[in-house]
C-alpha cells in the first residue's frame, strides 16, 4: 500500500463520532466530483470509499446510497443518493450557502471535512522522498481553495491534464495539515523526516564549504609555488630574509605538502600560522619585484 493509501486506510476506520462532523466529512468527499440533477447526488468514488460514504449518508441525510461500478474495473465506481438538503448546499450557483460558516458547526468539523476532502481527491508522496500534499478536485476548486483559506492555509496552483489542481510544497504547511487533519503518526514520520533532511542539508553544505576551501588552499598552493619558482629564476630568493629563504626553498622541495606539514619540517618548527606568515612576506616580496625585474 502506498503511503497515501496507509493515511487514508487511517481516516476509514475513524468514522466522525458527532452528527455535524459526519455532515463535515461527507461535504468533502463530494464537494469535489458532485454532480446534482434535482434533489440526487452522483460523485465518483473508489470501492474502498464506498462502505464509508454510505454510512454517512444514511447517518446524516438518512438516504440510500446506490452504488455502481465503472467499465474498465480499478476500483473506481459512482456513488449517488436523494437528499434535498444536501442538494439544495451543493446546487449553489452563488456560492454563499457552500461556506465554512454554513459547514463546520464545531471545532472538529474542519478535520473531519479536510479528511473527507483528502478521501475523495488528495494525496501525499512520501516525505522521506519528496514534500507534497495535492487535492484535485474536478469542479468548485474555487471553493475548495476558500476552505484552505478560511484555515489560514494559502494553496499554490497548478493544472494537470486541464485540471486544477492544489497543493502544498512547504515541511512546516504539511505538518499543519496533517495536524488539522489529526493524522499524529503521519505528522510525527513527518517531522522525523524533515529533521533527517535538514541534517543531509546541513551535512551537503558542510562538505560543499570543505571542497570549496580545499579548491581554494590548492589554488593558492599553486600560485605560490609558482611565485617562488620565478623568483629562483631570476636569482632573486638571495635577496630575502634567510628565514623566508628557507621557508621558500622548504615549499619547492615540498610543493604538495600542506601547512601544518610545512611547520613540522622547518627548522626550527613552526605553527602553521608562522608558515602562513612567512609564505604572504615571500608573496608581497614578489608582487614588488618581479613587475619590475620581468622581462
Amino acid at each position: 500500500m502506498s503511503y497515501a493509501g496507509e493515511l487514508k486506510a487511517t481516516i476509514l476506520g475513524d468514522e466522525p463520532k458527532d452528527l455535524c462532523c459526519a455532515r463535515a466529512c461527507l461535504l468533502g468527499l463530494t464537494i469535489p466530483t458532485a454532480i446534482v440533477t434535482g434533489d440526487e447526488i452522483t460523485c465518483a468514488s473508489t470501492a474502498s470509499n464506498t462502505d464509508f460514504f454510505r454510512s454517512l449518508a444514511e447517518r446524516v441525510y438518512h438516504a440510500e446510497v446506490a452504488v455502481e461500478n465503472r467499465r474498465g474495473g480499478g476500483g473506481a465506481c459512482r456513488v449517488s443518493f436523494r437528499s434535498k438538503a444536501a442538494a439544495k448546499l451543493l446546487f449553489d450557483p452563488t456560492g454563499d450557502t457552500l461556506t465554512p460558516a454554513n459547514i463546520w458547526k464545531c471545532p472538529s468539523c474542519s478535520t473531519y471535512f479536510l479528511r473527507g476532502l483528502f478521501l475523495a481527491c488528495g494525496y501525499i508522496c512520501d516525505p522521506a522522498k519528496e514534500l507534497r500534499l495535492e487535492w484535485s478536485p474536478l469542479c468548485r476548486a474555487e471553493q475548495v481553495s476558500l476552505f484552505f483559506g478560511n484555515l489560514g492555509f494559502t494553496p499554490l496552483r497548478s493544472r494537470r491534464a486541464g485540471k486544477e489542481v492544489l497543493f502544498f510544497r512547504s515541511g512546516a504547511l504539511l505538518m499543519d495539515l496533517l495536524g488539522k487533519m489529526q493524522l499524529l503518526d503521519a505528522m510525527y514520520a513527518l517531522s522525523d523526516a524533515l529533521i533527517i533532511r535538514d541534517l543531509k542539508n546541513q551535512e551537503t553544505r558542510s562538505t560543499n564549504c570543505i571542497i570549496k576551501n580545499l579548491r581554494a588552499s590548492s589554488d593558492a598552493r599553486t600560485e605560490q609555488v609558482k611565485v617562488v619558482r620565478r623568483l629562483r629564476d631570476k636569482n632573486l630568493l638571495t635577496s630575502l630574509p634567510d628565514d623566508l629563504r628557507r621557508t621558500a626553498e622548504l615549499l619547492m622541495e615540498n610543493s604538495d605538502d600542506s601547512l601544518a606539514q610545512l611547520a613540522m619540517k622547518s627548522v626550527p618548527p613552526l605553527t602553521k600560522s608562522g608558515v602562513y606568515h612567512r609564505l604572504l612576506k615571500i608573496m608581497q616580496y614578489a608582487e614588488e619585484v618581479l613587475p619590475i625585474t620581468s622581462e
